[in-house]
């Protein structure tokens, strides 16, 4: 029973992780340990979307059902089954077996309905009901979604459309984890090894699933004459045919007879080329073959690095470029794929940048060099490429507004101003400190991770410099345990979120609203997170992806679960003292207040912790207490469910009779297919007892 003396504090749920503030001091609305909710845009805690496994297919979480009534029918029809309307050649796929609700197959009299999942087209009434070409019935209405007649029929059917559609869609082919993952012009790419381990594929997604990517064939050529023209067909003396899709000049003129340079063939014949042969264009060019060529193909295992640029002025000519550690630096048009030879002995580098019209290269040993302005394949001193010696081992460039390029090592931070060859300028930021490779992400302003801990590189006025700030000092220990199982970043733009990735599946979050750090929350997606990449789809929302060692792409942000599994997550609030340290207290009840993207069902789990979990304080007799918009218990001593639905904010009450000089709140959320919520505060009635002694 609550007493008259009883007082009613109220603090939001703000801050993120602590694991630094003493206990006296620290916010109430901070957590000594979260997995799994996010600091949301509009403050409070928000648990996080899921993610769910894609290749170009029909997402899971747009998956839906619809219902088409039929009569006349002459045989059942299974379930997973491809039907089709004979006039509207609509077709779908049966999620169960179809339902007789009257009438005789046997008689032609059959009347009933199907389930149908991945519909496309419209169906139309009294039109034939097909499999295999063959009539099974005649349709009785049009197709109507999501047209279950009880709400548990709907909940059956959604959910069994979610994982047909999770069912179809299939790892990237090949053995091992993903090595990468990007966005070029909305198409999705995914670098894994072959089965047999023997080389690196490229696919690309499509709606029919992954697809291998054609990376062509690299012919050296020298003693040309008169220029190839792309498309045409290029053949050797010895009958070897290849199409020109690419040609670069490395040396030499055509008009002097001795360019020499590669170029690169797709649709070829069965036969080889053969070095010293003559070749011939099927329209002009002329030149001589200078090897054998080879097919392009990448070596296992490499690690990858991609900067997406526009050298050639229009939207069309936006093209991919990429590093791998391994091989030379590539670009990629969507259709063509060319090496980027850089004429260095070791010509394997493994960063990337693309700056002011030309496109960047670390090696190591410290070596940053350039190609030539405008033209990424032109990498002689004649062309304007040049090599900037660094001094340090790079671990990424991040390139800042302002005509700025951020030249990043393990051990030392430098800055690269000018616009071109003329006027470079490299300067030194710092000599102690840098940033761990795969950190490195432009937050308005540069963030990355160094042995300091979590650093905002910020623009100051004075001569246009940068200042550094070290932001992580609520939870430097996470950092400094994880700094060296780094495996990925991301920047997660319409949450203003930044997140880094460890090898332990664990990743921690950090949120900003209005340029300002809202706080830390850490993150475990039941599995590693190799690598990813944020882009956005052609209406311009934003869209994240990565690999993982299973071999699949998953879509982050996206649907309820862990592709199909629970999200679990909880949160663990600070020791809430309400001013007076050294009194006890007995607490009665506890509001939370909560909000939901839409109107789900939604099962959370509460209860008190009191006096830092004190072993000697007596457990209290658990109190239970219908809350008011879903119904459901709580009580003081076991974790206890309260279910919600029906509202897009509600108060949810609950009783806690206890004793303690403080009080902390547990919270925990698993579910596969609820929807986020967020909750962004706590109200608890009180009433002061004695002083501690």
């Amino acid at each position: 029973m609550v007493q008259q003396n009883t007082k009613v504090s109220y603090f939001p749920f703000e801050g993120g992780l602590d694991l630094v503030t003493p206990h006296l001091s620290m916010k109430p609305g901070r957590c000594l340990g979260c997995v799994n909710y996010e600091i949301g845009i509009n403050a409070g805690y928000r648990r996080i979307d899921g993610y769910e496994r894609y290749d170009g297919q029909l997402k899971p979480s747009d998956a839906s059902y619809w219902i088409v009534d039929f009569d006349a029918g002459t045989a059942a029809i299974p379930a997973d089954t491809a039907v089709t309307g004979g006039t509207s050649l609509a077709t779908g796929t049966t999620l169960i077996a179809s339902v007789l609700e009257s009438g005789s197959y046997a008689l032609g009299t059959a009347a009933g309905y199907v389930v149908l999942t991945a519909v496309t087209g419209t169906w139309q009434n009294n039109e034939d009901l097909k499999v295999a070409g063959v009539k099974k019935a005649d349709t009785a209405s049009v197709a109507n979604e999501r047209g279950a007649d009880t709400d548990a029929l709907d909940v059956t059917y959604i959910r069994d459309a979610i994982e047909t559609a999770r069912d179809a869609i299939d790892a990237v082919p090949g053995s091992g984890a993903i090595l990468g993952v990007w966005i070029l012009n909305n198409v999705r790419y995914a670098l894994r090894n072959n089965v047999g381990g023997t080389a690196c594929a490229m696919y690309k997604s499509s709606t029919a699933g992954w697809v291998l990517c054609d990376l062509g064939f690299t012919l050296d050529f020298d003693a040309g004459s008169i220029v190839f023209v792309i498309d045409e067909t290029v053949t050797g003396t010895g009958g070897a045919t290849g199409v020109v899709k690419k040609i670069v000049v490395e040396s030499g003129a055509w008009a002097d007879g001795d360019a020499a340079g590669y170029m690169v063939l797709y649709s070829r014949n069965a036969t080889a080329f053969v070095n010293n042969e003559a070749l011939t264009g099927s329209t002009v060019g002329v030149a001589v073959a200078d090897g054998i060529g080879l097919i392009n193909t990448f070596t296992i295992s490499g690690n990858f690095e991609f900067v997406n640029y526009n050298f050639g002025g229009h939207g069309a000519t936006k093209k991919m470029y990429g590093v791998n550690g391994l091989n030379k630096a590539f670009e990629w048009s969507g259709s063509v794929f060319t090496w980027i030879p850089t004429g260095m002995t070791t010509d394997t580098p493994n960063h990337i940048a693309a700056h002011l019209n030309y496109l960047f290269l670390a090696f190591s040993g410290g070596s940053m060099q350039h190609s030539g302005v405008g033209n990424p394949t032109a990498w002689s001193v004649i062309t304007g490429a040049a090599e900037i010696i660094v001094g340090d081992t790079i671990t990424g460039f991040q390139v800042t507004p302002g005509m700025v390029m951020i030249v990043f090592s393990r051990n030392s931070t430098k800055i690269l101003r000018g616009s071109s060859p003329q006027d470079w300028f490299l300067s030194d930021h710092s000599i102690n400190s840098g940033a761990i490779s795969k950190t490195i992400q432009l937050v308005q302003e540069p963030m990355y991770l160094d042995d300091r801990g979590l650093t905002r590189l910020s623009r100051v006025d004075a001569f246009g410099d940068f200042k550094d700030n070290i932001i992580s000092d609520l939870v430097q220990k996470n950092f400094d345990e994880k700094k060296d199982n780094v495996v990925s970043s991301v920047v997660i733009k319409n949450k203003n979120q930044y997140i880094i990735y460890f090898d332990d599946n664990s990743a921690i979050q950090c949120t900003f609203r209005n340029r300002k750090l809202s706080g830390f929350m850490n993150l475990d997606y039941n599995l590693v997170v190799r690598c990813i990449v944020s882009g956005e789809d052609s209406s311009g929302n934003e869209q994240v992806f990565f690999g993982s060692d299973d071999g699949y792409i998953y879509e982050l942000n996206k649907g309820t679960s862990f592709d199909g599994a629970e999200i679990n997550a909880f949160l663990r609030l600070a020791y809430n003292h309400y001013g007076s340290p050294q009194y006890w207290k007995r607490f009665y009840k506890v509001f939370l207040e909560l909000s939901a993207d839409t109107d789900p069902n939604i099962t959370i789990e509460f209860a008190p912790d009191f006096s830092y979990s004190d072993p000697n304080i007596s457990t209290p007799i658990p109190e239970s207490q219908s809350i008011v918009g879903g119904g459901g218990f709580w009580n003081s001593s076991d974790w206890n469910e309260f279910y919600w639905s029906g509202q897009t904010v509600a108060t949810l009450e609950g009783h806690i009779d206890g004793i303690g000089i403080n009080m902390g709140l547990l919270i925990n959320s698993d579910g596969i297919y609820d929807l986020p919520h967020t909750i962004h505060g706590a109200i608890v009635n009180y009433s002061m007892r004695g002083l501690k002694r």
